[in-house]
């Protein structure tokens, strides 16, 4: 679902903050059990310390694009 998603933000120019295929996802198999409930679902630890990081950095990115 992830790779059709990329596709369609490729053929209709569109940004998609990727966190599937992202780097971050290289952690130790403990930080992914603080930050993952399963998975799909991330804790509040993993919401807070590890995707809300990531997401404030991809916006920013995005949003450089247009200014």
């Amino acid at each position: 679902m992830v790779n059709m998603l990329l596709d369609i933000a490729e053929k209709w120019d569109i940004d998609v903050i990727d966190l599937w295929h992202n780097e971050m996802n290289d952690i130790s198999r403990d930080l992914y059990r603080l930050y993952m409930h399963d998975g799909v679902h991330p804790t509040k630890a993993g919401y807070l310390l590890w995707w809300v990081p990531e997401i404030e950095t991809q916006l920013r990115k995005i949003l450089e694009k247009y200014q």
